[in-house]
């Protein structure tokens, strides 16, 4: 016997939960050689916010409280897996381009270079945006607006709390380069911020 779920519900599971994997892994191989003196706890925080927004979400879906209209539930899932897609897809190619000096703690490696090239010619922080885009997209697959809040504004303030801490450092580590760079990129979505 075999679990029969909507197409939509089975391909939103999978995306999420290799994501998920994804992300534990990527974690626990990519550490800073400096212990990410820099990072000032910004790590361990959006790893607890994330844990606890993610499984407060899903349980807040699962009772289902504040459900969307049935109407929508099927297109909140499409919508939900495109988001999961296109986010993870952004941050996996912010990864590849930064490549050796891609690392999940903010640091500054000896041979440092500011990368304006790929994803990075326009954003400042595009593995950032796919991670929020992953997520926003997990919170509207869920299909409760309780979840959506739950997960989308936690998240969003880690977030914009690390960004000020890794932009201080990449600052300081090129007083001239990244406040040049800055002014002809997006910090995290083009057009507006």
């Amino acid at each position: 016997m075999y679990l029969t779920l909507p197409h939509p519900d089975l391909l939103f599971m999978l995306l999420g939960a290799s994501w998920g994997v994804f992300e534990m892994l990527l974690g626990h191989r990519r550490r800073a050689a400096d212990g990410g003196a820099r990072d000032q706890g910004t790590l361990q925080l959006l790893w607890r916010v994330l844990f606890a927004a993610l499984v407060l979400g899903m349980l807040l879906s699962f009772l289902g409280a504040w459900r969307y209209a049935p109407a929508l539930q099927e297109q909140a899932r499409w919508l939900g897996c495109a988001l999961l897609t296109g986010g993870i897809g952004l941050r996996l190619w912010a990864i590849r381009v930064l490549a050796h000096w891609f690392t999940v703690e903010v640091t500054i490696q000896d041979d440092h270079r500011l990368i304006r090239h790929g994803p990075y010619r326009y954003l400042r922080h595009p593995s950032y945006t796919g991670t929020l885009l992953a997520l926003y997209g997990l919170a509207i697959g869920l299909g409760d607006v309780l979840s959506l809040l739950t997960i989308v504004l936690p998240a969003t303030w880690a977030f914009l709390r690390r960004i000020r801490v890794e932009e201080a450092a990449l600052t300081q580590a090129f007083p001239r380069e990244y406040p040049e760079y800055a002014k002809h990129s997006w910090r995290l979505l083009p057009f507006v911020w």
